[in-house]
């Protein structure tokens, strides 16, 4: 397993509390923190080199979406926190380049991204994919969460009787014992992490429905642990 906490962000991170939630754990954890923001990709320019061959240049990273490093690092300073931070700007599809990083990451870390009216309450397609389809633990995290949320509050780890998630209970237990917070295995909740386990559903998803319904509607952040090597 890696050593490391890889975030995903945009140039909208400071809406979104995936870095700071990120930043607050990778402080507690000890760990090293990787920023990550993902450009989709972009055709590139083709001109013939002879006969029928031709080669593929690869347009510039636009400067919006690297100029913003400096911002991130420029925070990360401020806040004071002392560990190993370092970003990367990747060229390809968001999702699946989160994903292929999860295998190498102690821990993911997605923001939550809505769409239209309903903001607050829809999961990004990015998020969703990611918690699907990740290896080990993803967290998603709400718009707006800041560190004064994290509270006394429970660790809440869902059980179900049906299925065993290994990987989760010890998730849960282990981000209790770091918080210092008691850890409550339940099946409804009202604290400030929500662990569920991953496994996979007829529809091939690796997060059944009621697990998609608590990554949409919950106001706190919500891990998916998945057994590691049980992606696709």
């Amino acid at each position: 397993m890696g050593k490391q906490i890889v975030v995903g962000v945009d140039v909208a991170w400071r809406r979104s509390g995936a870095l700071d939630w990120a930043l607050h754990e990778a402080a507690l954890r000890q760990m090293p923190l990787h920023a990550v923001h993902v450009v989709d990709e972009r055709p590139g320019y083709a001109f013939p080199l002879s006969g029928d061959s031709q080669v593929a240049v690869a347009l510039a990273i636009p400067e919006p979406d690297s100029g913003f490093i400096d911002e991130l690092e420029q925070y990360v300073v401020a806040a004071g926190q002392t560990l190993e931070f370092g970003t990367d700007v990747l060229v390809g599809s968001p999702h699946r380049r989160l994903v292929e990083l999860s295998s190498e990451a102690a821990l993911t870390v997605a923001g939550r991204r809505g769409a239209g009216g309903f903001d607050r309450l829809l999961i990004g397609s990015t998020s969703e994919f990611v918690a699907n389809h990740a290896e080990g633990p993803v967290v998603v995290v709400p718009d707006g969460w800041r560190p004064d949320r994290a509270t006394e509050a429970p660790i809440v780890v869902g059980v179900d009787l049906g299925e065993q998630h290994d990987a989760a209970l010890e998730f849960a237990f282990d981000t209790a014992a770091l918080h210092h917070v008691p850890l409550w295995m339940v099946h409804a909740w009202d604290a400030q992490l929500i662990v569920l386990g991953g496994h996979r559903g007829k529809s091939g998803l690796m997060i059944g429905s009621v697990a998609r319904g608590v990554l949409q509607y919950a106001g706190v952040p919500v891990a998916v642990v998945h057994e590691r090597g049980a992606s696709s």
